[in-house]
């Protein structure tokens, strides 16, 4: 249940980064494409390093968190325990069922644009010039049956242009500077992203805006590097007007329409960005972001796997009836309050940190049930709740402590109690 439960967290931590970031982006009104790229970039990054950085916890009885409660609640329902119906395994199936269709649409993406490339006629030597100032060599081929321009390949990269844009030279330069930024890398990982988060909408939306913003970049360098704004934006309307229905492939595509009113607003504003906003926007972006992570780190954290009952260790496992494990007359057993049996604690032994635990990032609560004898012995230990990679670690440091003698009638007694012992990375 922990798998459904921690999807659910993750979603929603992804969900109020980007978001933030949005929100931000949109009220700040960054222009410079070149520094939202970055910025989106690194929200991106963020949201899909969060869980290698994120410390784990254990589900918590008696919470006040909202997030444990409901999580609590979804684990330990009776509708979803008690059923034959594995939730969080179903949830698993749809989700790399879903991954591995994206993964086949990327596929056949590829395998279209190959196909295209042996079907293209090469354009020999007509921008041979263009490509020297840039500092790129690449083929270029002419193809009848593609709506738009694209390019693709990282070591051989390959221009494919539509029969009836072959000669437009604001059309190839767009291109070229595609494979002098090697933007086909960056875009072969956003479409691995999107398949991998092909449920979610908010990092749909995020690579989106960098598509947008990458295209808006190297819009500017064309401009620049043709000198003219006219033809490039004659370009970029001539492309729309021509494209019925825009083709899907894998490459930086010249236009996406949904696109075209942004980037032609962009190329017709003058004015370039103040250092002093540069620096208030990107600052503001990375606290507001920082905030956001940690406050869902905190209001959603990712649970750690429970810890089952082990079934062989005396240690660890459930505890023989006390009349067997400490000799004693069950009778003369009490129960004592964990707070009230701790006031009588004499010697207590802290315990090691798993190293193990450590690199997970593996912290919580282990919960034990003890039986100290009249002596003020630990006998034995049931473990009642706690990560797996902690329990150990919490046996053998709780078998170690003594207590004061209970009396009960002026006699000392054995007393069963439940101990907690706290783990927690500093940071």
């Amino acid at each position: 249940m922990n798998v459904l439960i921690n999807c659910i967290a993750y979603a929603c931590q992804v969900l109020a980064i980007v978001a933030v970031a949005g929100v931000t982006l949109k009220l700040l009104k960054l222009r410079d494409p070149r520094y939202r790229l970055g910025l989106l970039q690194g929200v991106l990054a963020t949201c899909l390093l969060l869980p290698w950085f994120e410390p784990f916890v254990a589900t918590e009885q008696g919470s006040v968190s909202a997030w444990t409660l409901s999580a609590t609640a979804v684990s330990t329902s009776s509708a979803i325990q008690h059923s034959s119906f594995d939730w969080g395994f179903w949830l698993m199936v749809v989700l790399c069922a879903g991954v591995i269709v994206r993964l086949g649409l990327v596929t056949i993406g590829l395998i279209r644009l190959r196909s295209r490339r042996l079907s293209g006629r090469r354009v020999h030597g007509v921008y041979d010039a263009l490509a020297g100032r840039l500092g790129v060599r690449a083929d270029y081929l002419a193809v009848s049956d593609v709506s738009g321009p694209a390019t693709y390949g990282w070591m051989k990269p390959v221009v494919l242009l539509p029969e009836r844009f072959a000669g437009n030279e604001a059309i190839v330069c767009h291109e070229l500077i595609h494979i002098r930024r090697g933007d086909w890398l960056f875009v072969l990982a956003e479409q691995i992203v999107r398949s991998v988060f092909w449920f979610h909408p908010a990092i749909w939306w995020l690579a989106d805006q960098i598509q947008l913003a990458r295209e808006q970049v190297v819009d500017r360098e064309a401009v620049c590097l043709l000198g003219a704004r006219e033809p490039y934006l004659e370009a970029l309307l001539a492309v729309a007007s021509a494209q019925v229905g825009m083709d899907w492939m894998l490459s930086p595509a010249f236009l996406r329409k949904r696109f075209l009113r942004s980037r032609i607003h962009l190329l017709t504003r003058d004015g370039a960005e103040s250092r002093k906003r540069l620096i208030t926007t990107a600052a503001g972006l990375v606290m507001l972001t920082a905030l956001a992570v940690w406050t869902g780190a905190r209001l959603m954290p990712l649970q750690a796997e429970a810890a089952p009952i082990p079934s062989d260790s005396a240690a660890t496992t459930k505890a023989p009836p006390p009349s067997s494990t400490t000799k004693q007359d069950s009778s003369k057993t009490i129960r004592v309050g964990g707070a009230k049996q701790e006031e009588n604690l004499i010697k207590k032994v802290m315990p090691k940190y798993p190293v193990e635990a450590k690199k997970k990032h593996v912290q919580g609560k282990v919960i034990l049930d003890v039986i100290i004898s009249k002596e003020g012995r630990v006998e034995s230990t049931r473990l009642v709740s706690g990560p797996a990679l902690l329990v150990q670690s919490a046996v053998d440091a709780v078998k170690q402590w003594e207590y004061k003698p209970t009396l009960l009638n002026g006699e000392p007694v054995a007393v069963e109690s439940d101990v907690l012992v706290n783990y927690t990375l500093t940071k």
